[in-house]
């Protein structure tokens, strides 16, 4: 459970650490573009100002911090174009003379609003000239989104903030999950020290009431004192099996056959079913293996078949799977009877809850916390669903041999 509650904090921590840094990257990204544009456009207007594009012979004033513009990959194009669209005269500014400049581009800037200056890749400015002809100064700007090994180098320092960012979320979450982890020792420890203790006095009492029992005068009253004793060494057993299971370390694995045990232990339930009047179908794919603790595998059955059969209700019905797929090991126990609200499904699993439908059968809520256990220690899942349709299907998923 802390281990659990671990990750969720690492996965949620992170998540939203990612998204932080996602719209930042994002943002920064936009507003690097939008900066660059505005830069190129005041530079396109210093290009329009300077009568640059007219006088071939004239150089660019080194004075004034443009000399770069020569030596830039992207030239600056000056346009004049006449009222019907047609381009009268091109000047280039830069190393780059290529004269391949799509014309539809023309034409979209022609048609543009006075306040646009961009269109597509191309960053421009406007003049209307005493004749009527349109002056156009523009240049490609897609070399800023080309700037691949700034990209690369500011991925790099991302990867490796997020990687700095996962160690510190780490060693956060042992810190702030170590209250829960006291808290949920010391419950486990109190369950088995109090059933440890609990076993002594019981016993006690059992010996002394089978020997009252000899008195036949209150013999009903001693049968039901007798009938919780039994009751409450069950529940014992089942908290030290619990506290067991949570407790213990690495399952010692041994590769068994599960057809073969499911099929065992459905021929110990063929006669309770019969008396109840309740139909067993079982579909069982022959040699199923896999590796675990055979014991806790039982347990596990034997648990989910009691469940089934307390709640399918008589002239009901169970079915029982066990198959193998790419997905791992299967098992699924389906059986009628009333559905079980969906309140109750998120906690069928939790210690000590009883639904409606087990309150009055003497359920002490720990069965299905006890598979659970199980399933955990084998690395497996196990579900619940409940439905009109489907009936309460119970599904344990486990990772194939």
């Amino acid at each position: 459970m802390v281990k659990s509650l671990r990750r969720k904090f690492v996965l949620i921590t992170m998540l939203y650490l990612l998204s932080v840094v996602a719209v930042l990257f994002i943002a920064d990204g936009l507003y690097s573009s939008y900066l660059d544009d505005l830069n190129t456009r005041s530079l396109l207007e210093w290009v329009v100002s300077s009568n640059l594009l007219y006088d071939t012979d004239k150089k660019i004033d080194e004075e004034l911090g443009f000399q770069e513009i020569e030596e830039q990959e992207n030239p600056i194009i000056g346009l004049i174009v006449d009222p019907d669209g047609n381009v009268t005269y091109r000047r280039y500014i830069g190393d780059n003379k290529s004269d391949e400049l799509p014309e539809d581009v023309i034409r979209t800037i022609l048609c543009m609003p006075a306040d646009r200056y961009k269109a597509g890749n191309f960053v421009f400015t406007r003049k209307m000239l005493k004749n009527g002809d349109m002056l156009i100064v523009l240049m490609d700007t897609s070399f800023h989104e080309e700037n691949v090994s700034k990209r690369v180098y500011t991925a790099l320092i991302i990867m490796g903030a997020i990687f700095i960012l996962l160690l510190i979320t780490v060693a956060l979450s042992y810190y702030v999950t170590e209250p829960a982890r006291k808290a949920f020792e010391r419950e486990k420890q109190f369950i088995s020290d109090a059933s440890h203790e609990l076993k002594t006095p019981l016993g006690a009492i059992g010996a002394n009431v089978q020997a009252l029992d000899l008195d036949k005068k209150n013999g009903i009253y001693i049968n039901n004192i007798i009938s919780e004793i039994n009751r409450m060494n069950r529940l014992i057993e089942r908290l030290l099996t619990l506290s067991r299971l949570e407790e213990s370390g690495k399952v010692d694995e041994t590769a068994f056959s599960l057809s073969e045990i499911m099929e065992e232990m459905l021929l110990t339930y063929e006669s309770a079913a019969f008396e109840r009047k309740i139909v067993l179908n079982r579909i069982i794919q022959e040699d199923v293996r896999m590796k675990g603790d055979e014991d806790e595998i039982r347990q596990l059955i034997v648990i989910l078949l009691d469940n089934a059969m307390k709640n399918a209700g008589e002239n009901g019905s169970i079915d029982v799977s066990v198959f193998n797929n790419k997905e791992g090991i299967h098992i699924v126990l389906k059986n009628t009877g009333k559905i079980i609200k969906e309140t109750d499904l998120e906690h069928v699993f939790d210690r000590f809850y009883t639904t409606d439908l087990s309150r009055h059968g003497g359920s002490f809520g720990l069965g299905l916390a006890i598979a659970r256990a199980i399933v955990s220690r084998h690395n497996g899942t196990i579900s619940a669903t409940s439905s009109e349709e489907e009936g309460t299907v119970f599904l344990v998923c486990f990772k194939g041999a």
